[in-house]
């Protein structure tokens, strides 16, 4: 078994060849929430949605009448709320999820990244988030919505948690003197009767109470279908050209990669959740290396038998050995990796279908029918175009050829396996 990575991807990264990437986007992490209209791709967030509301940064005590102000201006528009938020002030955050309740509001964790931000320094990004204009932008799924936050979505009528992206929950900090923990009691309760207002478990607070302050617990999607915030059996991201710098502080930097995120319900009674996630990237000329993450199931502890995509009557068969260990940015738990490589054009061809079918069987099964794993190929066009360019543009030097062990996914970890080009 491959070693496993406690610390997540960066504990393991193996130094790739450099490749042509945008800079990294500004972050608004560490200043005050940020409201601002986004509109992308159609679908850019979900069927039929072209445009929503982004929102970025630290809640503080003015964040919920910014919200406000914004929900004015736009008056009987209905768009969908995207936070990506290291948390803030609980009870500016419970009133936010309270406005996002009274108005019916779909709330989801991503990150939105502005077109104008991408060569633009912090200072020129803020001030054109904050321009009141409605900006084109993309939606990444590699986010986060820690501690106050998570209230913040708890309170709208439907919740989006798309896989990669990541809920932090941890207890709250009591700002004013509690000698006799009377303040924490009462701050404590309101926030126990605000999530069953808003029908989430009480396991969801029990979780919180065992977490320090000073931790972060980030919620398996088990736990997020268990408390009730996304219990939605199938979710999967569109393809998408990521420079790496984008990802977040829990992914370090990558190679220019075409990848795309999946979440399944499965098992008895589909009640355990299996995160997925493909990488593409460059192979050499005219090749794309393939990247195939899998999480194992509870009750599994090796690698599934057979795996292939099949697309329009072509298979591409991924190896039968595989690599094990644990990708915590990701989701928690077991993960197998598998690696191959294919033409560029068995890609495109791809990408001019409706979807592509990830079969999983056993040989020695003959009576158990394989399991089928349809993936829409919404975005990979675009998103191949793009890595092709990158991939022209760049030498692969000897080390990381196909034939190398390295390339033939023998490294020692997700993380190896993930950042080799």
């Amino acid at each position: 078994m491959a070693a496993v990575l406690a610390c997540g991807l960066a504990s393991a990264v193996v130094p790739a060849a450099a490749a042509p990437q945008a800079p990294a986007t500004p972050s608004t992490l560490g200043q005050p929430m940020v409201f601002f209209v986004a509109k992308g791709e159609p679908d850019a967030c979900g069927a039929g949605c072209g445009e929503w509301i982004a929102a970025e940064g630290e809640i503080d005590a003015d964040t919920p009448q910014r919200l406000r102000a914004l929900l004015v201006r736009l008056e009987d528009r209905r768009l969908p709320i995207f936070f990506h938020s290291p948390g803030g002030q609980r009870s500016a955050a419970l009133e936010i999820g309270r406005l996002l309740r009274q108005r019916k509001m779909t709330a989801g964790v991503s990150r939105t990244v502005p077109a104008g931000c991408v060569t633009a320094s912090k200072e020129n990004c803020r001030a054109l988030m904050q321009s009141g204009e409605a900006l084109e932008a993309e939606l990444r799924n590699l986010a986060v919505c820690a501690s106050a936050c998570a209230y913040a979505l708890i309170g709208a009528q439907l919740r989006h948690v798309p896989p990669g992206a990541r809920i932090g929950v941890h207890t709250g900090k009591i700002a004013q003197d509690d000698f006799d923990g009377r303040y924490r009691a009462m701050s404590n309760a309101r926030t126990v009767r605000y999530l069953r207002e808003m029908g989430i478990a009480d396991a969801f607070f029990d979780v919180v109470f065992r977490v320090p302050y000073e931790q972060m617990h980030f919620l398996s999607r088990d736990e997020i279908a268990q408390f009730g915030i996304d219990r939605s059996a199938f979710r999967e991201t569109r393809w998408t050209a990521m420079d790496w710098p984008w990802a977040g502080a829990e992914w370090p930097p990558q190679p220019f990669s075409v990848v795309k995120f999946v979440v399944e319900a499965s098992g008895e009674k589909r009640k355990q959740y299996r995160a997925g996630a493909i990488r593409l990237s460059c192979a050499g000329p005219g090749r794309v290396a393939l990247r195939y993450f899998r999480k194992l199931a509870s009750k599994e502890t090796e690698a599934a038998g057979s795996i292939e995509l099949s697309v329009g009557g072509e298979r591409l068969s991924l190896p039968q050995s595989a690599s094990i260990s644990k990708v915590d940015p990701l989701e928690t738990g077991w993960f197998e990796a598998r690696y191959t490589s294919a033409p560029f054009a068995f890609f495109e061809a791809s990408a001019i279908r409706d979807s592509i079918d990830i079969v999983e069987s056993d040989p020695f099964e003959t009576t158990t029918p394989p399991r089928i794993l349809k993936l829409s190929t919404d975005g990979l066009a675009k998103a191949l175009e793009r890595l092709k360019k990158a991939c022209d543009s760049r030498q692969l030097p000897a080390a990381n050829s196909l034939g190398s062990p390295r390339a033939r996914g023998r490294a020692e970890g997700m993380a190896a396996e993930f950042a080799t080009p």
